[in-house]
């Protein structure tokens, strides 16, 4: 599965230190996943290096042949 990630996504990952490797993480076997229909996203949830990531994708989710991640934040 291919993964895009918009711009938005790709400016909060370098000013939250988050790396593709560690997106990835979390779109290959995410530990939980949230609907958000008003955005149009889904939020996925895994524990990554100690830490909780969540990632934002693209509604519907998950896509045969691509993951448009939206976004990524640190729950701290």
């Amino acid at each position: 599965m291919a993964t895009i990630y918009t711009s938005h996504a790709r400016t909060r990952m370098a000013l939250r230190g988050v790396s593709e490797a560690q997106v990835e993480q979390v779109l290959d076997k995410p530990e939980n996943w949230f609907d958000d229909p008003d955005q149009h996203s889904v939020r996925l949830t895994k524990q990554v290096d100690g830490r909780l990531l969540k990632v934002w994708v693209v509604a519907p989710w998950p896509q045969d042949d691509r993951s448009v991640v939206k976004s990524v934040a640190w729950n701290d």
